[in-house]
């Protein structure tokens, strides 16, 4: 995808996990820290069945980039773009920490069940 071009021109991959793909480890912030995050995809029938139940439809746009990434965070969390809250999959905890730091109030995994996160950029944040 365009997207994963381009980064991968500038900064280097990493790390290809279960996780997804990272780039950029930034070591002078902790062992565990990149600046650009690509969570794998998950199956399609999830989104599928998300569009079914909430009786809407994702933009194209936004479908087509969740066929190859069920979320990203890039340059440190600048840009986010959360995927569906799968098991413990990583765009959820990007949203977390991403709410979390920008609101006084504080919410955890089991208060997010309600709440469906599609993404950021810089303090804009697209809830539902």
């Amino acid at each position: 995808m365009y997207l994963e071009d381009l980064i991968e021109k500038k900064w280097k991959l990493d790390k290809d996990n279960s996780r997804g793909k990272l780039y950029c480890l930034m070591p002078e912030f902790n062992d565990h820290c990149y600046l650009h995050e690509l969570c794998k995809n998950i199956d399609m029938k999830m989104y599928d069945d998300f569009e079914d139940a909430l009786g809407i439809k994702l933009l194209p746009e936004l479908k087509d980039f969740y066929k190859n990434y069920n979320g990203c965070r890039l340059f440190m969390s600048s840009i986010n773009i959360f995927g569906l809250n799968y098991k413990d999959s990583f765009p959820l905890d990007f949203a977390i920490n991403d709410f979390n730091g920008h609101a006084s109030y504080n919410f955890t995994k089991d208060e997010s069940k309600d709440i469906v996160i599609f993404g950021s950029v810089g303090d804009y944040h697209l809830w539902y």
